[in-house]
């Protein structure tokens, strides 16, 4: 009986696998849970859902920000849309939920802040490149954040007529930019600056504890063979 038994669980086994081998192919069937932060009381946390969209022409994830109580008592989808919402950062004072989304441009991520009581999202960047890395000042004044230097005239151009082929490790610098959490222009906007230039690579920032200064790495230029370049900046 032993055999029998050991060939039976051999091949329940086989089965098994059969059905939940973990393919590529099996991958784009599952939604994915990232970039989990706790509010600065510890009551809420804010996360990204992306979830696989393959009807039509479509083939990609989409990724949405969802908001839950830490005792348990709720959670529940924060934005909606068709185009993704993600980064999600909490203000300073817990007050308010920043993301970054290309929900209202041609597939260049801005900045957005919504309150944590609900209601629209307000955007508060119209930059020409697409936003990256962003940190809030601990006073909550301002936002800084890393974008690419933004695209010439001829650039420009040559993306709209589809002239747009990409030379592989020829990138546009980073650079350091601030966005003022004041009132804004007529245009409903805030007050944006650009703080760093020229021929250097910015990485990576972090802000001061008093809101004065910003420290940030950066190398020469974004080629990635030039890392070892990298340097350090206030």
């Amino acid at each position: 009986m032993r055999p029998f038994l050991t060939l039976s669980f051999l091949l329940c086994s086989a089965i098994l696998h059969a059905q939940y081998v973990w393919t590529p192919a099996n991958t784009i069937n599952y939604n994915r849970v990232a970039n989990a932060i706790i509010s600065p009381d510890g009551k809420h946390v804010a996360y990204t859902v992306s979830t696989p969209e393959m009807e039509g022409e479509r083939s990609e994830f989409v990724s949405q920000i969802w908001l839950a109580a830490t005792d348990g008592s709720f959670n529940r989808k924060y934005t909606f849309g068709e185009k993704s919402s993600e980064s999600p950062q909490f203000s300073p004072d817990g007050k308010w939920l920043s993301f970054v989304s290309s929900r209202n441009s041609e597939g260049e991520n801005q900045l957005f802040i919504i309150s944590l009581n609900g209601g629209e999202a307000e955007q508060i960047t119209k930059a020409k490149g697409s936003i990256g890395t962003y940190k809030w000042s601990p006073d909550g004044m301002r936002i800084a954040f890393l974008m690419p230097e933004p695209l010439s005239d001829k650039e420009e151009k040559d993306k709209k007529e589809k002239r747009d082929m990409v030379v592989l490790d020829n990138y546009k610098n980073a650079h350091v930019y601030t966005v003022s959490l004041n009132e804004g222009d007529e245009k409903n906007l805030r007050n944006l600056r650009m703080l760093t230039q020229g021929d250097i690579h910015v990485t990576a920032l972090s802000w001061s504890p008093d809101s004065k200064s910003i420290v940030f790495s950066h190398q020469v230029n974004a080629s990635a063979d030039l890392w070892p370049t990298t340097d350090i900046s206030i």
